[in-house]
């Protein structure tokens, strides 16, 4: 997917020395005066406000600031020597970035009551106006390095593991076998001719697949294609913002969008062979045989089917059956013979041998 930036927002961060909040555009507290340290974690406003001054939209966009290595004084990521002590900044640290946390579902507006005094002030504000104590106008970043499509992948791989495991399972089952002494009670035969004629189908194809002895019918815009950059005249769709911490008081509001390409999905009708009866016939003998269809005008024959099958006996009660593949491997069983037989968890005879 396309991962669309749709804004920035100022964090905030508190001073360890007096505890006040700063904007997280500011390096040095606006209280104390104490540096911004090192490992501060910023929160995030609970009044999500996107940035439009340009000089902060610029700041933002800039990316991690550098801690000096010398002084280490915080620099914004443009600069080439420290603010500071004026050490180049080639050997300096950039601060960390890149961390990705959902947003609000409903950000908050309106106003916040202080903790201290309980008077009443705006969510954006980070300070009691009435006792200037730090208001909760802000909250700590609850980590989440992978955005909700790859929770979606997540599952999707869940799912694709318990199908795996099912399968295996069933290999498994299926590949358990037993040897058991059988003894021949039964063998039977069914054959099959289909029955076909000329009758009016429909099926469903983009209009550009549509063949041409098809008659459409109804059409109708669905998605034919999407696509993870952007296509002109595509529709955009985007999933929930979330943000990626920018190393530099800023994070940046991101979408992930696709791009649905629609077409026209038609139903249509056209004239073809199909099955409309068969001819069956059925048999307990060594001589099994194909029934003559009654053809109508119009009607022709289709394909023919063979089956055999030979149930066998246990001494432990059980049953079980085998279905042979060619007539010469049908007629060589005969009641009452016994074969050693390997059978499988479902009953099914794997393989078999004449007991002499």
């Amino acid at each position: 997917m396309t991962q669309k930036t749709t804004g920035y927002i100022e964090m905030v961060w508190s001073c360890p020395n007096c505890q006040t909040k700063n904007r997280g555009s500011v390096r040095y507290c606006s209280s104390c005066g104490a540096a911004q340290p090192k490992d501060v974690k910023f929160e995030k406003p609970i009044q999500e406000e996107l940035i439009t001054d340009e000089k902060k939209l610029e700041e933002a966009a800039a990316g991690p600031d550098i801690y000096c290595a010398y002084c280490g004084n915080r620099n914004p990521a443009t600069a080439k020597n420290c603010q500071l002590c004026g050490a180049d900044l080639n050997e300096g640290e950039a601060r960390k970035s890149g961390t990705v946390f959902s947003g609000s579902s409903e950000p908050t507006v309106g106003t916040v009551n202080c903790g201290a005094c309980g008077a009443e002030n705006p969510a954006n504000a980070l300070a009691c106006k009435s006792c200037g104590s730090p208001l909760n106008s802000s909250e700590k970043i609850e980590s989440d390095p992978q955005p909700v499509k790859s929770k979606k992948r997540s599952g999707c791989l869940i799912a694709l593991a318990v199908i795996a495991a099912l399968l295996l399972g069933l290999i498994w089952l299926l590949s358990r076998t037993e040897e058991k002494i059988g003894t021949v009670i039964g063998k039977n035969w069914s054959t099959s001719v289909a029955i076909e004629e000329i009758v009016t189908k429909t099926d469903s194809a983009w209009r550009d697949q549509v063949p041409s002895r098809g008659s459409i019918v109804r059409c109708s815009s669905s998605v034919r294609r999407t696509s993870s950059s952007y296509i002109a005249g595509a529709e955009e769709v985007c999933g929930a913002p979330y943000y990626v911490d920018r190393g530099n008081g800023y994070s940046e509001q991101v979408q992930d969008c696709e791009y649905r390409v629609y077409d026209d999905y038609c139903d249509y009708t056209y004239k073809d062979w199909d099955v409309v009866d068969r001819a069956n016939a059925s048999g307990t003998d060594d001589e099994p045989y194909y029934a003559e269809p009654t053809l109508r005008q119009g009607q022709r024959e289709g394909d023919k089917t063979v089956h055999y099958r030979v149930e066998f006996s246990s001494d432990s009660n059980g049953t079980y059956s085998f279905e042979p593949t060619t007539l010469n491997e049908y007629v060589s069983f005969q009641l009452k013979q016994q074969y050693l037989l390997e059978v499988n968890m479902i009953n099914s005879v794997v393989t078999y041998q004449l007991k002499k």
